[in-house]
This record gives structure tokens, sequence and C-alpha cells, in this order.
């Protein structure tokens, strides 16, 4: 028998099956720690009389939308200034965006993992996106 390197992940279908676990834990936990965010403050929440000014709230949506999108192309022009082609830029809309939900999880470090796993497939040094 030969010796096999990797114990925990004898072969590749394995290790994409605890990439596509660690992915939807990633997810999940996301959605629990705003849930319980939001639990958290339901008595403050219940008891305040929300208005909606709809012309107000799609004007701000609008802004919204293109600070992200600002942002993503700027993130992207410095990851390309930094490394070598760099991301496509929708591409760096698509990263930002999803990364961007890993800040409401406790801990710092998420959201650089996140990008750090995203960028991969463009062969970006985790040292890059961290920096970036």
């Amino acid at each position: 028998m030969g010796h096999r390197p990797f114990l925990f992940f004898p072969d590749l279908v394995a290790m994409k099956h605890v990439k596509t676990i660690l992915r939807w834990t990633f997810v999940i936990l996301t959605f629990a720690f705003l849930l319980v965010a939001l639990y958290s403050s339901w008595e403050e929440l219940s008891v305040y009389e929300f208005s909606l000014s709809w012309p107000l709230f799609l004007f701000s949506f609008l802004f919204l939308f293109v600070h992200f999108v600002l942002v993503a192309v700027a993130w992207a022009l410095l990851v390309r200034a930094l490394k070598k082609p760099g991301i496509p830029l929708l591409q760096a809309v698509r990263i930002r965006t999803i990364s961007d939900f890993a800040r409401f999880i406790p801990g710092k470090v998420w959201l650089i993992l996140a990008r750090v796993h995203l960028c991969k497939k463009y062969n970006i040094l985790p040292e890059v996106i961290a920096f970036s």
C-alpha cells in the first residue's frame, strides 16, 4: 500500500464535499448571527413606529447600489495594481458583495477568508487579498 499524505481527505471528491459543507456552514452562520441580533433587539424594534417613503427609499437604494459597484471597482483596481492581471470587474463586484456578508459573523477574519476563498480561481495570493 502506498503512503497517503492526506489522511482526512483521501480524494478530491471528499474535498469537494468538505468545501460544500463549509460554504453552507458559512451561510448558515451569517444568517444565524443576523437573526440573533434581530431577536436581541426585538423589544426596541417592536415599539418603534416605522414609516416608509417610497421615493426616498428608491433614491437611497440607487445610491447604495452605486456605492457597492464603485467600492468593488476600486477594490478590483487595487488588486490589479498589486497583482497583474487582477480580477475582472464584474467578478470583483460579485466577490465584494458575497464576502461583505461575512461582516455579520463575529471576528474580523471571516471577511478576509471569504475574499481569499472567492479569489482562488484568479491565482491571487492570500497576502494580496488581505492587504487589499
